[in-house]
């Protein structure tokens, strides 16, 4: 139990360091979105047997979640690199150049707890922005995941991520409903209803 909440101050500290630098408002700043705002998500969904890569994909590699620890002891990372240590998530797929991490993004099966639906979390690391990274990475895993033999697959972007929403259309990901959250609080949806719109 110490440990799961030494996990996630030091979590709640990177990330509000990438987010908002130095600053002591950083802490404020970061709980007021984390704690007491109403977000509304947009939820994607592609079909993974026939999904077919409309860009070209980026290479990712599955990183070991000991490969991930160590990378995460020296360097600041925003809360998505941590996805293990607050929601429990097993598998982490990583883009990086010269050493670095420049994108991110995790697979929740349907066997793990996640906040939303069975859905990845992902996010291009500030100095590689720009670069259409997050679409491509799309791309790469849900082929990857395809191959893999699931079914369907879903990404949920933060309404006001407007490069999220274009790369997951991008992609070749529907828009198909929307989901909520009130701080901490998630209001789920059944993906087989989301799959009917």
């Amino acid at each position: 139990m110490l440990r799961k909440v030494r996990d996630i101050v030091r979590c709640a500290d990177t990330s509000a360091r990438a987010l908002y630098g130095d600053s002591p408002w950083r802490f404020v700043k970061y709980a007021y979105i984390s704690l007491f705002s109403l977000n509304r998500f947009v939820v994607f969904h592609a079909d993974g047997p026939s999904y077919a890569p409309p860009v070209e994909p980026l290479g990712l590699k599955e990183w070991p979640l000991a490969k991930l620890d160590a990378y995460r002891r020296d360097n600041i990372l925003p809360k998505q690199f941590y996805a293990d240590k607050l929601s429990g998530f097993r598998r982490a797929w990583v883009y990086a150049e010269n050493g670095a991490a420049a994108y991110i993004i995790w697979v929740c099966e349907s066997h793990d707890k996640s906040a939303f639906l069975h859905l990845g979390d992902g996010v291009t690391m500030p100095e590689f922005r720009r670069r259409g990274l997050h679409k491509r990475g799309l791309a790469g895993l849900l082929a990857e995941l395809g191959r893999e033999g699931h079914r369907h697959l879903y990404v949920v972007t933060h309404e006001g991520n407007s490069n999220g929403l274009r790369a997951a259309e991008a992609a070749g990901m529907r828009r198909t409903g929307t989901v909520y959250a009130l701080g901490p609080f998630r209001f789920r949806k059944q993906t087989a209803h989301l799959r009917a719109n």
